[in-house]
């Protein structure tokens, strides 16, 4: 059986540049480390069921912005995003 997913927000401690940085985890079933760079890339998809627009938009509007994004997953138990902005 599968478990409920889960997902927790919160504020990643010492941001860069005085700025602000926080996460976003969930208890999927996590991304492989051969897919973490693919994943930000228009019309990639790690899974069937999207688009691959999703994760490039975000990057590039967090971009344009002076930030930064990225993902840590084992590849097995879940993912975290981190998303970073310094002070503007």
């Amino acid at each position: 059986s599968e478990r409920p997913l889960r997902i927790e927000v919160g504020r990643l401690p010492d941001p860069p540049e005085g700025g602000f940085a926080f996460y976003l985890r969930d208890n999927g079933r996590g991304i492989p480390a051969a897919q973490q760079q693919r994943i930000f890339t228009l019309f990639e998809q790690f899974q069937s069921d999207g688009e691959g627009v999703g994760l490039a938009s975000i990057r590039r509007l967090v971009s344009e912005y002076g930030g930064h994004v990225s993902v840590v997953s084992d590849g097995e138990n879940g993912s975290e995003f981190r998303i970073e902005f310094p002070l503007l």
